[in-house]
């Protein structure tokens, strides 16, 4: 080490306890405020709208239950009597998950429901960061934990109370999976979280052109399994019923929808020009050319990464925020699935190490997750505030899945996972 060398790392030897102290507190002032607005969020969400989306699929099965249809009118919450015509937008064997759930009172369901959510979501995380053999600092835990409070993903949980994390537990049990080479594991539990939610089949194409036949065929009879049960349970009727009410949908322009069909609907639909009906043709074409590219871009990159577990990772990272992006709902509150892959690539790559152009992405793709409902709003009515403030977590999820493209697109050429990296703070 040079003088000059040895001069800085005695300063910095000196200072580091303070400035480590001082962003500590920093650190835990911002997440003590964060957690205070995630509380004020939560009293609004359970006290006046009946804990919003939970609330929804608790009537629903309660009304099964009780003779009625799984897919009946919701009543309003009290306390806003004007919002009708709530949607239960479930396939029916997803509601199976709530179906016990209605033999409970609402209050003692909702205590039951988000206790899961948050085991699921906790064995999630530590079993990922055993696969993944991180080694942070003290500072670096708190960072990521203070982060991942205030990202909208979180608050987009406490609004609605989904089931992003009953769909995160399946999913990382999935990808950790694969990391090992279990292809009979992946493919059960990729068929069991595609059959909730379709955009997870994704992956079939990416199976198929992997060759992997032994995850195919488990993913098509996971899947297979939950739909005949459902079948059995809640009967044919009710698929139709769910197909019947998807066009009753209004509100999927709604800034927390990430997705492409979002944003071309948010600017699009908001545009007129004398003589074009920009309601179908125009808005046809470009939704039909981005979602093509999405997923031109993603089946061509993503099964052709390297084996190992960083091609894993990266391949994983790619298909799940792509399938975001290119479904009609991509709401926020499932970038919980791909959370541990992405941040398994960020890791691998150690953008902070190097100076490649295409890391610049990584400002607003995560950046842009801490967006919130006031700032959505700026500018309104705008078709320019559309296409920006309200499309901001479409901008952080798009340039998000171009890095991992990036990284997946270095993989290609064959280079090996390094399984044996450990990641310093």
């Amino acid at each position: 080490m040079t003088p000059a060398r040895r001069v800085h790392a005695g300063w910095w030897e000196l200072w580091r306890p303070p400035v480590v102290g001082v962003a500590a507190v920093v650190l835990l002032a911002i997440g003590a405020a964060v957690l205070a607005g995630q509380w004020r969020i939560w009293r609004v969400t359970v006290d006046d709208t009946s804990a919003q989306d939970f609330g929804i699929f608790y009537a629903s099965v309660r009304s099964f239950l009780d003779g009625g249809s799984l897919y009946a009118p919701i009543p309003a919450p009290p306390r806003f009597p004007s919002r009708s015509g709530q949607l239960n937008l479930n396939l029916p064997h997803t509601n199976l998950f709530f179906l016990p759930l209605g033999l409970l009172s609402r209050s003692t369901a909702l205590s039951v429901w988000v206790g899961a959510s948050l085991l699921a979501f906790l064995w999630s995380t530590w079993c990922s960061v055993r696969a993944l053999r991180w080694s942070l600092s003290p500072l670096g835990w708190l960072a990521l934990v203070v982060y991942l409070v205030a990202w909208g993903p979180a608050a987009a949980f406490t609004l609605t109370i989904q089931l992003n994390f009953l769909l995160m537990l399946p999913v990382t049990a999935a990808w950790l999976a694969a990391r090992r080479g279990a292809h009979e594991a992946t493919g059960a539990w990729l068929g069991f979280a595609a059959a909730m939610k379709p955009f997870l089949l994704l992956f079939t194409p990416y199976c198929a052109i992997r060759r992997d036949r032994r995850a195919l065929a488990t993913l098509m009879a996971a899947a297979g399994a939950l739909l005949a049960i459902g079948l059995i349970v809640f009967g044919p009727g009710a698929y139709r019923e769910w197909v019947e009410q998807l066009s009753r949908v209004t509100w999927a322009t709604h800034y927390m929808n990430a997705s492409v069909f979002a944003v071309t609907e948010r600017v699009l639909g908001r545009t007129t020009i004398p003589g074009l009906d920009l309601s179908t043709a125009v808005k046809a074409v470009v939704l039909g050319v981005a979602i093509a590219v999405i997923l031109a871009l993603t089946l061509a990159v993503a099964p052709r990464t390297s084996g190992g577990e960083a091609g894993t990772d990266r391949a994983w990272a790619v298909l799940l925020l792509g399938a975001l992006l290119v479904s009609p709902l991509g709401w926020v509150y499932y970038l919980w699935i791909a959370l541990w892959p992405v941040a398994a690539v960020i890791g691998h790559s150690q953008p902070w190490t190097r100076r490649l152009p295409r890391d610049l992405l990584l400002i607003p793709g995560l950046a842009g997750w801490l967006w919130f409902r006031r700032t959505a709003m700026w500018g309104q009515p705008s078709v320019l505030a559309s296409a920006t403030f309200a499309s901001m977590y479409f901008w952080a999820l798009l340039s998000l899945w171009l890095w991992t493209v990036g990284e997946a697109r270095l993989d290609r050429g064959g280079r090996q996972a390094d399984t044996d990296r450990v990641y310093p703070a």
